[in-house]
């Protein structure tokens, strides 16, 4: 995967209210990718989701239905417990 150095952290005009800390999240995120030398693509949309290949997921996002991602092999929780889309 590669990353858009100009802009790792691409954020849409219109945002869900779960996505108030992409910016936040994405920066950090981007720096640890960084730092541990992976190439990947960071983004909070997914126009292809059979291409995602991870999620790291913010309860409250763009997300509420897992069935589309049918690649990703890990969903990481950004807050603590599963209940809510284990089953999704």
């Amino acid at each position: 995967m590669s990353t858009d150095r100009g802009n790792p952290c691409p954020s849409p005009s219109s945002s869900p209210p779960g996505d108030a800390l992409w910016p936040e999240f994405c920066d950090h995120l981007s720096a640890a990718f960084t730092e541990a030398r992976l190439d990947v693509s960071l983004s909070n949309r997914a126009e292809n989701p059979e291409t995602v290949d991870y999620i790291i997921y913010a309860p409250g996002g763009i997300i509420t239905d897992f069935t589309p991602y049918t690649r990703c092999k890990m969903v990481q929780s950004l807050w603590a417990g599963v209940e809510r889309y284990v089953s999704s």
